[in-house]
């Protein structure tokens, strides 16, 4: 956008971004996004979390700064994160990871159980019943 209309990174007052859910590394995305394209730390950014709207109060924040005379320039927009969203655990599980880096859990107790392969019932794998099933009808392999 920056190299479309010409203007000076300088002259940007603000960046402000709009997200629905904000990543725990990128907490201020405006402002890593700004730095990323080659903003100067001094502008200053801040990002909003409003839901779906957050876009839209982006932008209508960054028109009151406009009306009111507090800046000259603006970039507003919004980010999307629901492609990848953040994957959270709850409070039981950080008390769990807490204990483990104490050494006070062992790792295997996160080992997954792996599936039967015996049907429950008869203890039987496929291949067992499969076999006794061509033996009573004499199919052969």
């Amino acid at each position: 956008m920056i190299a479309r209309t010409q203007i000076p990174f300088k002259d940007v007052d603000h960046v402000i971004c709009g997200t629905v859910i904000q990543e725990c590394k990128t907490s201020n995305v405006a402002r890593e996004a700004a730095l990323e394209a080659g903003f100067p730390d001094k502008i200053p950014c801040h990002t909003v979390t409003l839901a779906c709207i957050s876009s839209n109060v982006a932008m209508t924040t960054g028109m009151g700064m406009l009306a009111t005379g507090n800046a000259k320039a603006i970039i507003a927009g919004g980010v999307e994160l629901l492609s990848d969203v953040p994957i959270r655990y709850n409070r039981k599980v950080g008390w769990i990871m807490t204990l483990f880096s104490r050494g006070e859990i062992a790792m295997n107790m996160f080992t997954p159980e792996l599936p039967a392969v015996a049907e429950f019932s008869t203890g039987e794998t496929m291949g067992h019943s499969g076999d006794r099933l061509a033996a009573a009808f004499n199919v052969s392999r």
